[in-house]
């Protein structure tokens, strides 16, 4: 497996700022300063090393799912599962914390 080390300042920001325009345009209230201690404590704490790299490379170095796959060296549908695990958790957990806010 590739060494790669996840800059997580930048995407919890990234992941929080998306979530943010997303409530402003649904008018929502603003939760920005709310979310990224969430997002990291849930991407560190929560999430695999593997789960945390597919996201990276997915969505932030744009990166498809067959590409990721000869990066890490592993089969397409091994990056597939991680994406989708990883979505999953973040999504159940991102709705556990913002209902118990």
């Amino acid at each position: 497996m590739v060494n790669r080390h996840l800059n997580l300042n930048s995407s919890t920001e990234l992941y929080a700022s998306i979530i943010e325009h997303n409530n402003t345009t649904f008018g929502l209230e603003s939760n920005y300063k709310k979310i990224l201690p969430i997002l990291h404590k849930i991407i560190l704490g929560e999430l695999t090393e593997r789960q945390r790299i597919c996201l990276t490379l997915y969505y932030f170095d744009n990166m498809n799912i067959v590409d990721i796959s000869k990066k890490l060296n592993i089969s397409p549908s091994t990056v597939s599962r991680h994406l989708t695990k990883a979505r999953n958790k973040l999504k159940k957990l991102m709705k556990y914390y913002f209902n118990n806010l």
